[in-house]
């Protein structure tokens, strides 16, 4: 699991570290990319760079959650830009512009990645979970909920770009959004709520360039939330 690693490709750091990768014993079975893969995902030429960069792992299922930067304000060509370049690894049914979020089972893992882009910016009335009827984000939490409450008897995994829960500061703003946004549909529980409450064990988020594990608890059950997200310049 790795993100935010953007400014790694410039500097040949990630080409080793996946090197490194080859040589663990036993090998991995996916790649899990919380997501800030390129700086500006309206320009092609980016994904040509990363699909050379990956090339080292081409075997290897590569899973993304979308970040900020991939889709560059919401821009339609550089959401284009992501469908094409994971349309074969993801599948082009299961990864639309206008629904970059998707469910992939590993074995005996579910993994469920959302598109937090709909879910944290306040202009989209995120933030009070409230949205315009239609509106991509409440799309988005209805297919979350009635997934998670289909059958399971494996680990539940939540992958998205920008977490939950953090004791930086930067982007201090993104997790308080994600943490009290009351969804009143579903009896206005918080995404964290509605996460716990699914049976999620386990959420993966990068944005701030940090490393913590965090517990949280509620009503018995308990989930953890790590933000594994790469330095990208400037270690935090």
């Amino acid at each position: 699991v790795f993100g935010d690693q953007k400014g790694l490709a410039k500097s040949g750091e990630w080409d080793a570290l996946l090197r490194d990768l080859r040589s663990l014993d036993p090998p991995p079975a996916f790649l899990l990319d919380t997501g800030d893969i390129v700086q500006n995902g309206v320009h092609r030429d980016q994904f040509v760079l990363l699909e050379q960069i990956l090339s080292v792992v081409s075997d290897l299922p590569y899973l993304l959650a979308v970040g900020n930067h991939e889709i560059d304000h919401d821009d339609e060509t550089a959401k284009g830009h992501i469908v094409e370049f994971l349309g074969d690894v993801i599948g082009r049914d299961a990864f639309r512009i206008d629904q970059l979020y998707y469910d992939k089972t590993v074995g005996s893992l579910r993994l469920l990645t959302l598109d937090s882009n709909d879910l944290v910016y306040p202009e989209r009335g995120a933030c009070k979970g409230r949205y315009p009827a239609g509106d991509r984000g409440a799309r988005q939490i209805r297919w979350l909920v009635d997934e998670l409450e289909r059958p399971w008897g494996g680990p539940t995994v939540v992958a998205l770009h920008h977490t939950l829960i953090l004791s930086a500061t930067r982007h201090e703003d993104h997790a308080r959004c994600l943490w009290n946004g009351a969804y009143a549909a579903y009896g206005d529980r918080t995404l964290p709520e509605i996460l716990i409450d699914g049976g999620v064990d386990l959420v993966l988020s990068g944005h701030t360039h940090t490393y913590e594990v965090v517990r949280v608890s509620r009503g018995g059950r308990t989930m953890l939330s790590v933000n594994v997200s790469g330095k990208s310049g400037g270690s935090r």
